[in-house]
């Protein structure tokens, strides 16, 4: 993992010597809160028409 985060040119900052490793992270602006919120907002939407058409098939076909 240490070598795909150095490779995308992450800064990684090691916790003493066990084999832990945090990768610090620009802080959020609005422009990825708000992409965020659009995501998660779609995932919901996404899911709840797929559970719907699932019912709907599973009751049609009893």
């Amino acid at each position: 993992m240490m070598h795909l985060a150095r490779k995308q040119g992450l800064k990684i900052a090691v916790s003493g010597g066990d084999a832990e490793a945090f990768v610090r992270l620009p802080r959020a602006d609005l422009t990825s809160l708000a992409a965020e919120a659009v995501a998660e907002h779609l995932g919901l939407f996404d899911h709840a028409q797929k559970s719907y058409w699932a019912a709907l098939l599973a009751q049609l076909l009893q």
